[in-house]
């Protein structure tokens, strides 16, 4: 996810870090209810694109995520997780964020019911994820910084946990190509941050598969090949346009000067 300008554009991504599709959020929709919130309304549509949804699980951050998502996700036999606002665990009975930060690094607290597991664990600070098809199995080691001992140790961590940080950060990585070589071509119309930030993003997309194919480009060496063929094609001919002549009308001198136009 990232911003351009008033502009708010979600991604949906593989794990290639590639997009396969995107929307853009341009002010409040009629359709986002308080029955259907609007993270949740935005996942669904930007999923309906995606095929063989067994095959395929899910990251999102907790701007999306709700176990209203979930269960929803569920019906529609895709996997997810992402982290959780405390204001949406409605009531889920897990252990307060206050009485858990007061625990060493490491502790957790967890929950599962309908198919749907809630997790806590602290780090530096608490923090809650849901799943609809994973929760603390394998549990996994996190090696930290600790400064009273002053060297780096293991702390016990759910494997939603490191499967969401393995998993999630693709936005931010396209993100991150994306403004590299961002176009610095301004327009006065209200589509061209759409149709500029779009060919950048199928720039990004072609060198990104061209580097899953052991090509050893560089993103401006790519970019550069990109313009240079651009330019080297063939100029289009246009069509000749028939000459007109001259618009102003032609004034005969030999009139008076109430009869000329």
């Amino acid at each position: 996810m990232y911003f351009d300008s008033d502009i708010m554009n979600l991604i949906l991504e593989e794990t290639l870090r590639l997009p396969i599709q995107y929307t853009s959020l341009c002010g409040k929709e009629a359709a986002a209810t308080d029955k259907i919130p609007l993270g949740t309304k935005v996942v669904l549509d930007l999923i309906e694109c995606v095929e063989n949804c067994r095959r395929h699980r899910l990251y999102v951050d907790n701007f999306f995520n709700s176990l209203k998502l979930l269960e929803e996700m569920r019906k529609k036999e895709f996997r997810l997780s992402g982290t959780l606002r405390e204001n949406r665990l409605q009531k889920c009975p897990l252990q307060d964020s206050k009485v858990l930060a007061k625990k060493e690094r490491g502790a957790s607290d967890y929950i599962i019911t309908k198919d749907i597991g809630v997790v806590k664990w602290k780090d530096n600070k608490v923090v809650c994820l849901a799943s609809n098809f994973e929760c603390m199995e394998p549990m996994g080691q996190a090696k930290r910084w600790c400064p009273k001992s002053k060297k780096k140790i293991d702390l016990p961590q759910p494997g939603i946990v490191g499967s969401y940080n393995k998993n999630m950060g693709g936005v931010d990585l396209l993100d991150r190509f994306l403004s590299s070589y961002r176009p610095k071509i301004k327009g006065k119309k209200w589509w061209w941050p759409f149709f500029t930030n779009t060919l950048n993003m199928a720039v990004v997309a072609a060198w990104r598969i061209h580097r899953e194919m052991n090509g050893q480009m560089s993103q401006l060496a790519f970019l550069r090949d990109i313009v240079m063929c651009l330019m080297k094609s063939e100029r289009l001919e246009s069509l000749p346009t028939p000459r007109l002549g001259p618009h102003t009308p032609k004034i005969e001198m030999n009139l008076k000067k109430d009869l000329r136009c």
